[in-house]
């Protein structure tokens, strides 16, 4: 069978904007994916010991934090690769929740936690400048970057369920006003005696304020080679219609402060990663644990996605919804994914 090639000539044909004579315009680079700076990771992992005081523990088959993030609007990841010191901000939306499977009949996942929220992120970079690259690699040092962050966010955190919190026997209905007649006392002793552990409700809605202040050093290809982050953040958590009660708030605490510290290592074919943490509730129950403590320490490898180790030790209020009431000292470990890619810092053309 013949082909027949037909090449027909004619005037030149120039991209728009484009003289003759002159070459075309470069192509437009496409919009790095977002980086996900100061929001949660997804993990999956086993914990031992158990959660629950003696006599409410139930075997674990695994725990899971699931943290989807939408982006309706982001001009971060537009911005530094191409060197641009300056504002930028996003708009994002994250669907986190949080299982634990038992292994008791049916292995049922007992009242996941559902935590949507909605947050803008403010952030201030300084990035690095092609003069100090130049500068930097004659004198064989990496480049440094800061960024600055503030988190603004609208939280809801709730359980679906349809019982009655502290009514262990789930004779009363959840939103009766038998049900609100059985919250106990913030003077109260047995809390986790008197909590609903099969289908008792739990509910709250929260304003969080976040700041954040990240600053390392940028590796020959431009990525982030090591970093170190130091970050605080408050909750406010208010009465409110589908929220918390006023009483049940006087169990919870309204408020809570938090303190964070992280360093990150990139090596090419893995990210190491050591995070500490404590967060103070001081308005909680006297029988609530009114801290919670962790370390973790985690290694993930970008080139299978993001996927990766990690272990974490935790201490104090247990923050699985209405299980507040209990105290958790547990080791924690399994898979997280750190699904987001770092930073690119690409210098900034001189004279711009």
């Amino acid at each position: 069978m013949a082909v027949a090639v037909i090449v027909a000539r004619g005037p030149p044909v120039y991209a728009q904007g484009a003289a003759p004579g002159t070459a075309p315009p470069a192509p437009a680079l496409p919009t790095p994916m977002p980086a996900n700076e100061f929001l949660d990771r997804s993990f999956i992992f086993y914990g031992a010991p158990w959660s629950g005081p003696a006599g409410h523990r139930v075997p674990l088959v695994f725990e899971a934090s699931i943290s989807p993030h939408f982006y309706l609007y982001d001009s971060l990841a537009a911005r530094t690769p191409f060197g641009a010191s300056g504002f930028a901000w996003s708009l994002v939306m994250t669907l986190q929740t949080r299982l634990r499977m038992t292994a008791s009949e049916s292995t049922p996942i007992r009242m996941p936690s559902y935590m949507p929220r909605l947050e803008v992120q403010f952030f201030r970079i300084w990035a690095p400048s092609a003069a100090e690259m130049e500068a930097r690699a004659r004198a064989e040092r990496s480049p440094t970057f800061a960024l600055l962050g503030v988190t603004v966010g609208i939280n809801h955190h709730s359980n679906g369920q349809s019982g009655c919190a502290y009514d262990p026997t789930d004779a009363v209905a959840d939103g009766t006003p038998a049900c609100e007649r059985l919250i106990p006392p913030p003077s109260t002793a047995d809390l986790a005696d008197l909590l609903n552990r099969t289908n008792g409700n739990f509910a709250t809605n929260y304003v969080s304020v976040d700041l954040g202040y990240r600053r390392g050093q940028v590796g020959p290809a431009n990525q982030i080679l090591r970093s170190w982050t130091a970050a605080l953040r408050g909750e406010l958590h208010i009465p409110t219609p589908g929220g918390l009660l006023p009483s049940e708030a006087d169990l919870y605490g309204r408020w809570r402060v938090r303190a964070l510290g992280e360093y990150l290592r990139e090596f090419g074919w893995g990210r190491l990663r050591f995070e500490g943490a404590f967060e103070l509730v001081p308005d909680a129950a006297a029988a609530v644990v009114p801290y919670r403590l962790w370390a973790e320490v985690d290694l993930s490898f970008p080139r299978a996605g993001g996927v990766g180790l990690f272990a974490r030790w935790y201490s104090g209020q247990d923050y699985y919804n209405a299980f507040f009431v209990d105290r958790l000292d547990q080791a924690q470990f399994g898979l997280l994914f750190d699904l987001s890619p770092m930073l690119p810092f690409a210098p900034r053309p001189t004279g711009r």
